[in-house]
């Protein structure tokens, strides 16, 4: 769902410990437009989405660490 933000190119989403909640969605993205603002994106969940899968961490990046098959490697998301 998050794809279909006009601004992302590439994303993916892990789960991270909280303190208060105990998880935390956190999403790493691969933005168009670095003007992007936080809170748009935001909205743009929030409006989109259940509340327990809105991201609370997002973390912009140049891209994304793939093999050659192309799907994330989200190990090495989670060591960032």
């Amino acid at each position: 769902m998050i794809y279909n933000h006009p601004d992302i190119i590439d994303c993916s989403v892990i789960v991270v410990r909280d303190v208060k909640a105990g998880k935390a969605v956190k999403l790493f993205g691969v933005f168009k437009n670095f003007r992007l603002v936080y809170q748009a994106l935001m909205q743009f969940c929030q409006e989109r989405l259940t509340a327990y899968k809105v991201p609370k961490i997002i973390k912009f990046s140049d891209d994304l660490p793939k093999p050659l098959a192309g799907k994330v490697l989200r190990r090495e998301l989670h060591e960032k």
